[in-house]
């Protein structure tokens, strides 16, 4: 677990909805789905699920909210939650791991044991994809759980030149929105520099991650000193040059119900992956039958609440309405 200091100076990088995980001991018994307490699901009717990260005021993760604690808003409109899960929703990760030019020696040394380490923190249950990308996106393997097969595969990367950051977030959006894969979802980026090759534009990347409908977790790797300076994002040198790689990111998990961590140093990959494995193991997982349901294909606002004082929670700010 990250110390008090580290965890406020991650919220304060990534904006008010960035919550974060502390850690427990012994997960609670088993949460059943309200389906298999006598709920119906709705034939022809399109689930809304939502990944839900509950923390109290001292940031430690709250673990025991009941389904009637939370509230669910689609445009203000109240919604009724139909499905409920917690610890027993099997994960399903894109891990975008940045094997460009500059991702050279230590970097690319502690990035690999950050990700080897994230996956031995995931259960049997859950499945990782890992996609390398640089000039073109490599998926190494299939998506499972294996982790002496993903460690080999991951140590077996190697640097390549230009970077298509923008290309690579389609590619993990596309695969992730799979219906094959499991109830919970997320993207994870690491990388430490800013897209050089791209066909699509950064518009279109943040599009496609919402569209996929899950958190999106970043990583910028020895990034952190573009928070401020001539690299802010709201300095006259990144208007007129463009996004950083850090605004970059973090155009990228804004609104998705992750966030974008810049560190220093990258033998600090390790932990901040430890730390999004934690968040994802211990998110609820809610579902609703939305009442509006038009197939405009219009962006429908999404905000939870709970009931109970001191909470905050965290998830994704919308999603796309089917379209017919």
């Amino acid at each position: 677990m990250l110390p008090t200091s580290a965890r406020s100076l991650l919220i304060a990088a990534s904006g008010a909805s960035l919550f974060l995980a502390g850690s427990v001991a012994q997960p609670p018994p088993r949460i059943r789905p309200l389906q298999e307490r006598g709920l119906r699901l709705r034939a022809g009717v399109d689930l809304v699920r939502l990944s839900v990260t509950a923390q109290d005021e001292a940031q430690a993760i709250v673990h025991d909210l009941r389904p009637e604690e939370f509230q669910v808003f689609e445009d203000g409109e109240a919604q009724e939650v139909a499905h409920f899960g917690h610890h027993e929703s099997p994960i399903s990760v894109v891990v975008l791991f940045d094997k460009s030019g500059s991702m050279a020696d230590e970097k690319l040394m502690h990035a690999k044991d950050a990700v080897i380490n994230f996956v031995r923190a995931l259960t049997p249950q859950d499945e990782v994809l890992i996609m390398a990308f640089s000039g073109g996106s490599d998926v190494l393997g299939r998506f499972g759980r294996d982790g002496k097969t993903i460690e080999r595969e991951v140590k077996r990367i190697r640097i390549e030149s230009s970077t298509r950051l923008y290309d690579a977030a389609i590619d993990a959006s596309r695969a992730i929105a799979s219906p094959d894969r499991k109830e919970k979802r997320a993207i994870l980026i690491l990388s430490d520099g800013e897209d050089t090759a791209s066909a699509a534009t950064l518009d279109q990347a943040s599009e496609a991650v919402r569209r996929a409908e899950v958190p999106v977790y970043a990583i910028g790797i020895e990034l952190e000193d573009q928070l401020r300076g001539p690299w802010a994002a709201d300095s006259l040198w990144t208007r007129l040059r463009g996004p950083s790689a850090i605004e970059a990111l973090k155009r990228l998990t804004d609104g998705t119900g992750g966030w974008t961590y810049p560190i220093v140093a990258a033998k600090r990959c390790k932990e901040v992956c430890l730390l999004v494995a934690d968040e994802l193991r211990n998110q609820y997982l809610l579902g609703y039958y939305p009442t509006n349901q038009a197939r405009d294909g219009r962006w429908r606002a999404i905000s939870v609440k709970t009931t109970r004082p001191g909470v905050r929670l965290a998830t994704r700010s919308g999603y796309y309405a089917p379209q017919s």
